[in-house]
């Protein structure tokens, strides 16, 4: 109550209280806004380059063994990818834990998080004091965002957004502000993709104002990662790499705390009839998940961050599995972008997340696709 009675005072957020709301659309504001400075859209300090326009599209049905395609899926037949750009912001600030970029007249850019329900419900927006600003002078890149420091939301939405960069010069030229205490897996991918440690700032989630802000959009919905990206990404990242189609791998999750499959064991042994070897990705380098599923053949395995790693393959089959009470389309729509054959198996919930896989039916699948 206090933050939203401080957003009418007319006191910048600089100083007192919250952001004073928000901005749906960088692009009109660019168009529509006089900038403090009284410079005009298109010069050094303020401007906004389309890439790419919107996109509809519609995805091919998932194979399932039994019954009917989950709502889930459904939802996703049909989709619309926005519009990709590049703006550049003079005195534009960054605030909190997402990397909110904040407009010189103290809103917050809606398309720098996830969509407005996003952005209203941050603490940001909710604070009675942000933290102390502090100035950063020269040009920079946001490579924020919320969940960044997740590996599939890294891999697919931070890293593609490094292609809408190469219109203006190397990659490797710019400067970016990064995400706090950077993983292993992040600071190795932007080594591979040139750019180097000494280019990276890290943001301490508090408040900074940037002298200029480069701003590259999401380049789709989280979630949704588009064909032209995944390739953006293959095309850099698995310069030399042979793609052997070779290897039937199942992504285990027995070291996570959740969405772990109860009967691994029963099914390892299942699946060691088919040829399957059990991988688990996360005690891998970035490089060497890239070259393990540029080898695979099909991809079994519950839902989780290790099936990220299916960008590297190429014309896979894919089986996921799911407990009932989490049913995500992530990885059904990246199989779409891809053209990698999908299938989905639900099993049953055993303890509060994990779940149990009913091995004769997955063999059953099993035989239909393999023959």
């Amino acid at each position: 109550m206090v933050a939203t009675s401080l957003k009418r005072f007319p006191v910048s957020s600089i100083r007192l209280g919250p952001p004073k709301g928000t901005i749906e659309s960088m692009k009109e504001w660019i168009e529509n806004t006089t900038q403090p400075s009284g410079a005009g859209l298109g010069n050094a300090n303020y401007w906004y380059e389309l890439i790419r326009e919107t996109e509809r599209i519609q995805r091919t049905p998932p194979h399932i063994p039994l019954g009917s395609v989950h709502d889930k899926f459904l939802r996703e037949y049909e989709h619309i990818h926005p519009s990709v750009y590049l703006a550049c912001i003079a005195r534009a600030r960054i605030v909190g834990d997402e990397g909110l970029v904040v407009s010189p007249d103290d809103r917050v850019f809606e398309e720098s998080d996830w969509g407005p329900d996003w952005v209203r419900g941050s603490p940001v927006m909710r604070a009675v004091r942000l933290p102390s600003m502090t100035a950063k002078p020269g040009s920079y890149v946001t490579l924020l965002a919320r969940w960044a420091s997740e590996y599939y939301h890294w891999v697919l939405d931070i890293l593609p957004r490094l292609s809408i960069l190469e219109r203006h010069g190397e990659i490797g030229e710019h400067r970016y502000i990064v995400p706090k205490g950077l993983r292993g897996f992040q600071r190795e991918s932007l080594e591979m993709l040139g750019i180097a440690a000494d280019r990276l700032v890290e943001f301490d989630n508090t408040h900074w104002e940037i002298d200029r802000l480069y701003f590259p959009s999401f380049v789709g919905k989280t979630g949704n990662a588009p064909a032209w990206a995944c390739e953006w990404l293959r095309s850099r990242l698995l310069t030399g790499v042979a793609l052997s189609r070779s290897r039937r791998l199942y992504v285990s999750r027995r070291q996570a705390l959740s969405r772990r499959v109860s009967n691994e064991n029963e099914l390892l042994g299942r699946l060691a009839r088919w040829g399957f070897e059990a991988v688990l990705p996360e005690n891998l380098s970035f490089a060497e998940q890239i070259a393990l599923f540029s080898q695979a053949e099909m991809v079994v395995g519950p839902h989780g961050a290790g099936l990220t790693n299916i960008v590297f393959s190429k014309d896979i089959t894919v089986v996921e599995f799911f407990e009932p009470g989490y049913v995500n389309a992530c990885y059904y729509s990246l199989c779409n972008s891809l053209g990698h054959d999908y299938w989905y198996t639900l099993g049953s919930r055993r303890n509060a997340s994990d779940m149990e896989i009913p091995v004769d039916s997955l063999e059953s699948t099993l035989m239909r696709i393999i023959g």
